[in-house]
Formats: structure tokens, sequence, C-alpha cells
């Protein structure tokens, strides 16, 4: 209900503020970011289960595993779930944030380059790393530049393909 409620949120956002650039692509975090959480998480598990029907003294054993769980899973698990990123026809939104949304909007003229890297698990499962090269000027002259690297983010081949045909269709200046 929360990520349906998010999205419903966004929508709004770009059709009130951008309603002549219809949404292109659309994609966030892979559920393959949280490996290490669910790792952990596995392991505590077991552990539970190995103390609680074999040997009651391995309770503190249980407890090995969970600090790294909890620091992995305050760190991390907020992120994931608040993390989304949307094409338009001129504009590139990434949406992050914890306790509001926080959105970064960068306009497509001022996209230099994409890169998109996978391994061979990324290639397996859907996932991988796009580095978004940005350089622009601001209205007031001021030249800016800077790099998004936006990390397992879902279908990242497809994310970085829909920016560069964004890219072919602004006119040369």
């Amino acid at each position: 209900m929360r990520s349906s409620a998010r999205r419903t949120e966004i929508e709004s956002v770009i059709r009130d503020q951008y309603a002549d650039e219809p949404v292109l692509f659309r994609t966030g975090p892979h559920w393959v970011s949280q490996d290490l959480t669910l790792g952990l998480a596995g392991v505590v598990l077991a552990m539970s289960a190995l103390a609680f029907f074999v040997e009651d003294k391995l309770w503190p054993l249980v407890l090995l595993p969970t600090a790294p769980l909890v620091v992995k899973l305050v760190i991390d698990l907020p992120r994931y779930w608040r993390f989304e990123t949307i094409l338009t026809s001129r504009r590139l939104f990434i949406n992050v944030g914890l306790l509001r949304d926080v959105y970064h909007t960068v306009l497509t003229r001022h996209i230099r380059s994409v890169e998109v890297r996978q391994n061979v698990i990324g290639k397996a499962l859907g996932f991988g790393r796009v580095t978004v090269v940005l350089r622009g000027t601001s209205p007031d002259g001021v030249v800016h530049s800077g790099i998004y690297v936006l990390d397992y983010v879902r279908r990242p081949r497809e994310l970085g393909d829909a920016i560069l045909r964004v890219l072919e269709t602004l006119p040369e200046t």
C-alpha cells in the first residue's frame, strides 16, 4: 500500500507540474540490493531454529549475527524502500528519502553520458549500476557538473537505452 501511495504521489507531481512530459521509463531498486540483509536474516533464523529445537544453550550465539543485521537494516533498507527513478521526455527524476521524499530533477539536456555496468550475476538477475554524468548551465550562467550513481537498479540496460533515446531526440545546441 505504501508503495502504491508513493507512486500515486510521484505521478501527481509529474502530472501537475510537468503535464506535457509523458513518463517514458520507471524503475527502482532490485531485490538483490538486500542480499546481505537477507543472508544475515537467514542465518539468524537458522540459528534461532537450532537453538529452539536442538540446544537451549545456543541462544547467546543467535545474537552474534543480529547486530550486523540490525545495522544493515537501519542503513540500507530505507534506501531500498524509498528509491525510484522516473524518466520523462525532458527530465530524469531520482526520488530518494526515508522520512520524506527528496526529488532530484535533472534536465535531460544536461546529461552528457550514461554508463551501464552489470556483472554476470547482474545480467542473470536483471540488476546493475547506472552512472549518469551531468554538465549544464543554470539560468544565471553558472556551469554545474556532477555524477549520479544508481546502484542495484532493476532493468539498468533499459534505463540507459531509454535515456539515450531521449538524448537522440534533443535538438542540437
